[in-house]
């Protein structure tokens, strides 16, 4: 689907959000700005989160809960990261409930740690003001 603008971005999100039960790893990739921490914002929204959704790119990981939101969350950003060793040491590989929403920006610093992910989310900057988002799921 074509993404026009920062609000459509949330809106696909939210929309999203209501596919999720619990218990699913999601992974976004795409560039740098294009748009992963503003779907997983409108995520948040759409699990009944209200207040400021930081990236979590400088401390790796958010953590969001009941009865701020739905179901238990987990926000990472692993574009920090230097080798997929480091997962482990964060403790991201035994890190939430089963029940967790897992919410994965940059999974390929993860190496294959999140290729048993539910959902993969591709964003493709197409211009300034459009993406292309693409959303696979895994049986």
């Amino acid at each position: 689907m074509i993404i026009d603008s920062p609000s459509a971005m949330l809106e696909a999100g939210r929309a999203f959000a209501t596919t999720l039960n619990g218990g699913e790893i999601v992974t976004l990739s795409g560039g740098l700005g294009a748009g992963k921490t503003l779907f997983c914002k409108g995520v948040l929204e759409g699990l009944g989160y209200l207040g400021d959704a930081p990236s979590p790119t400088f401390n790796i990981m958010n953590n969001y809960a009941p009865p701020d939101t739905r179901l238990p969350v987990i926000h990472a950003d692993l574009y920090r990261l230097n080798s997929p060793d480091e997962l482990e040491e964060l403790g991201m590989l035994d890190s939430g409930e089963a029940n967790s929403i897992c919410l994965i920006e940059w999974p390929e610093q993860g190496g294959n740690a999140f290729a048993h992910a539910r959902f993969r989310i591709t964003i493709a900057v197409i211009d300034e003001n459009s993406r292309k988002l693409t959303i696979e799921e895994n049986s």
